[in-house]
């Protein structure tokens, strides 16, 4: 790779005011690693390649791998329903969704459900019964919404069919064959490494604050809420995927994870998902790559499989992998040749095309499911949403206010009332039978009116 990386990352976070990250780079038979900054801001501690920072949800990559795995040893069917391996869900909304629909954000199972079930082994079968006793956002297959609660019900599953904790079947299935020797879900394990702390940078200023808590709930694990990494680490697991050494998967099942799944509902600025994968595609070449994050701490694990290539980027401030946008574009440059998009959304209507929502009453309501509830209002024409962060004291913005723009009767535009900031796209979705808008979209996540 024709770059100094670390040179690249070291002036990247400074000019970012991120306290400290680590990156891999993997392209061919060469591989690169670098780390800058601080693990924390208190403490000083310098970061280094061997550090690791919390994976986030780039573990439902490897929540699906285990789910094929089973798969391929004859022990589930991607077909078989939530039921079949969860009698107790037996009569309960949960009851009759595919695992292939989780597999792939299409069961309708609120985002962010991140109650606290306790540490022991037993934690997730207690999560799933907490889950059975809350409704479904819509019919499985009909919608993609993101969902990690969706991630733990399959976790569950994983469980259910071998007898295992969903960390131990990680450690074994996964972890120790990829030789991912820096990575764990278990606090204990913490003290054994050089772990990161996550900070809040605030946009305005640039200072970092240390969040208050290091983990979060064991029992959200299978979607992405224990597992710590070392970016090299990842990028071992991405080579162990794509070149099938060490063979995690049969090539034929890793080609399936990367497969776009359908929806009878395709909204128009909503992800493309595979398995767990976002999917997309950059001058021809075809791109799978997962994001996390949790508190304080953001990561990126992008891929190119055709080119054996992939990055692993981890940070300690919750806004990292945004402000290291410029980052990953020199390393793509470096090793691809290609320029990323510009994340200007929604890309198809660059700039709004009405000047007011028509018949406003229709979008006005309260919608909620997982840790958020907006609160939508209109004021003679313009509509705004009022917005709280349920369930997450570790936020340091708890609540807001946007103001919605109209691209069209579907898609609005969504800007912050009290201070300048990008537009980010909102969408209200009608299912099917309703008379008005009983859906919200936003980030990738679904919410139902109340």
């Amino acid at each position: 790779m024709n770059l100094d990386l670390q040179s690249k990352l070291t002036q990247a976070i400074e000019a970012a005011g991120i306290p400290g990250a680590s990156v891999a780079v993997w392209h061919g038979a060469e591989e690169s690693v670098a780390a800058a900054g601080v693990l924390n801001r208190a403490t000083g501690v310098e970061a280094t390649p061997d550090a690791v920072f919390q994976a986030g949800s780039i573990t439902k990559v490897l929540t699906a791998t285990l789910l094929l795995q089973l798969r391929e040893q004859g022990r589930l069917d991607l077909g078989d329903t939530l039921g079949k391996h969860l009698p107790r869900l037996a009569g309960t909304p949960l009851e009759h969704i595919p695992l292939l629909c989780l597999l792939s954000h299409r069961g309708g199972i609120p985002c962010d459900i991140e109650d606290d079930t306790g540490n022991g082994a037993d934690c997730i079968s207690r999560f799933v019964d907490l889950l059975a006793r809350r409704e479904v956002l819509y019919p499985p297959g009909l919608l993609a919404a993101y969902s990690n609660a969706g991630y733990v019900l399959l976790g569950a599953v994983c469980e259910q069919v071998t007898g295992k904790s969903w960390d131990d079947l990680l450690r074994d299935n996964i972890l120790v064959p990829a030789g991912m020797s820096h990575s764990l879900t278990q606090p204990i394990e913490i003290p054994r490494f050089r772990a990161a702390m996550g900070h809040y940078c605030a946009p305005a200023t640039g200072q970092a604050t240390l969040v208050p808590r290091a983990g979060l709930p064991r029992s959200g694990g299978p979607g992405g809420l224990t597992l710590w990494s070392s970016a090299q680490d990842l990028i071992r697991v991405a080579r162990a995927l794509i070149d099938g050494t060490p063979d995690l998967l049969p090539r034929p099942a890793f080609v399936e994870m990367l497969t776009p799944q359908p929806e009878a509902i395709k909204l128009p600025h909503s992800p493309t998902y595979g398995y767990a994968w976002a999917l997309g595609e950059i001058d021809g070449l075809k791109v799978a790559s997962h994001a996390g994050a949790t508190i304080g701490q953001n990561s990126l694990l992008w891929t190119v499989p055709e080119k054996r290539f992939a990055v692993a980027l981890l940070t300690n401030s919750g806004n990292g992998i945004a402000l290291l946008g410029g980052l990953l574009q020199d390393i793509v440059t470096a090793c691809l040749g290609v320029s990323l998009p510009r994340t200007q959304m929604p890309a198809a209507s660059p700039a709004p095309i009405l000047a007011s929502a028509p018949d406003p009453q229709r979008y006005v309501g309260d919608y909620g499911g997982g840790t958020a509830l907006f609160h939508v209002r209109a004021n003679g024409g313009e509509l705004s949403v009022d917005y709280e962060r349920l369930g997450r004291p570790d936020s340091p913005q708890t609540s807001g206010r946007v103001l919605l723009t109209p691209v069209d009767g579907q898609v609005f535009l969504s800007r912050p009332a009290d201070a300048p900031g990008p537009s980010m796209p909102l969408q209200f979705v009608t299912l099917p039978g309703a008379a008005k808008p009983n859906v919200l979209y936003a980030l990738g996540r679904a919410y139902r009116r109340l």
